[in-house]
């Protein structure tokens, strides 16, 4: 089965790449919400993140272009896992490391969504805190 996900993935045809890569991305998304919404307590990522606590700047245009910059950096690390690749034999074709990169930020995210670890401001945690609403959102 994992052979079959190789070779799709590192197809000559685009559309292939692209509907294995949609496909896998739902598999392993959903599959791991469920999981960890299941498995792991309430918030348990929540201040983990190093960079979550980084000041924008007061002006619109600087603090969109630091927010669009700072959203880039995954998208830089996949192109840069791109440039490498690996296959097992020579009548496989080559599998982009970047796919790594990007299975690993789908994963990080469903484990935020799945335990709602979502870092948000002291005044709507607070306001959250005093509802108390049963059960999760």
């Amino acid at each position: 089965m994992f052979s079959y996900f190789r070779n799709n993935l590192s197809s000559e045809n685009v559309y292939i790449r692209i509907a294995t890569t949609y496909i896998l991305f739902l598999a392993v998304f959903f599959t791991i919400t469920v999981f960890s919404y299941s498995l792991l307590p309430e918030g348990s990522l929540r201040g983990r993140q190093p960079a979550q606590n980084w000041d924008t700047s007061n002006h619109l245009l600087v603090s969109t272009l630091q927010i669009f910059a700072f959203n880039q950096l995954s998208v830089v690390m996949i192109l840069l896992g791109n440039a490498f690749s690996s296959r097992k034999n020579p009548e496989q074709g080559y599998l982009p490391i970047g796919y790594l990169v990007f299975f690993t930020q789908i994963s990080i995210n469903a484990v935020s969504l799945g335990t709602w670890s979502f870092s948000i401001g002291a005044f709507f945690f607070d306001s959250y805190q005093s509802m108390k609403l049963e059960g999760r959102l």
